[in-house]
């Protein structure tokens, strides 16, 4: 919990923003290269997550879930299609399950 002389300090205040844009520039831009190993970009994803919660920055579940796939390469868009068809919603548990054991 911060305290309120760190929040109202300019500093603190602009180390934060400047943590959440550099975080979800990091997500946002994360592409998993074809023929790299899908547990450590998955690992990767996790922790960009994990670092955005700490900074008070929630990415919805299903969003998480499509910005995963959206990394993925090209190899794996017949498996993204299938993950994908038909369903209402995705949780990023459940894709993520999928892929590591598709990638076993």
């Amino acid at each position: 919990m911060r305290s309120m002389e760190e929040t109202r300090d300019p500093v603190y205040v602009q180390k934060s923003i400047t943590n959440k844009l550099y975080l979800k520039q990091r997500l946002y831009g994360l592409k998993m290269q074809e023929g790299s190993d899908l547990a450590q970009h998955v690992n990767i994803f996790n922790q960009i997550i994990t670092d955005l919660a700490r900074l008070d920055v929630s990415i919805e579940d299903e969003d998480r879930a499509m910005i995963l796939l959206c990394s993925l390469p090209f190899s794996y868009e017949h498996l993204v299609t299938t993950l994908t068809y038909g369903k209402e919603t995705i949780k990023v548990d459940e894709i993520t399950a999928a892929l590591l054991a598709h990638n076993q």
